[in-house]
């Protein structure tokens, strides 16, 4: 599992449940959605910032 294991070991059984178990399946796709929705926000500021300086 490597850097951070027990979060990534975490994850991983919630996965392995979520096949026979539909809420937690929902849970953790909605988990997954934030996660991805806040690494996409954090891109975009970090690329604004990027541009702002490259403009100046």
């Amino acid at each position: 599992m490597g850097i951070n294991q027990f979060s990534n070991g975490a994850l991983y059984c919630l996965q392995i449940i979520g096949n026979e178990n539909a809420q937690v399946r929902n849970k953790f796709n909605e988990y997954r959605r934030d996660l991805s929705d806040s690494v996409k926000q954090k891109n975009k500021k970090l690329q604004e910032e990027k541009h702002k300086k490259e403009l100046t």
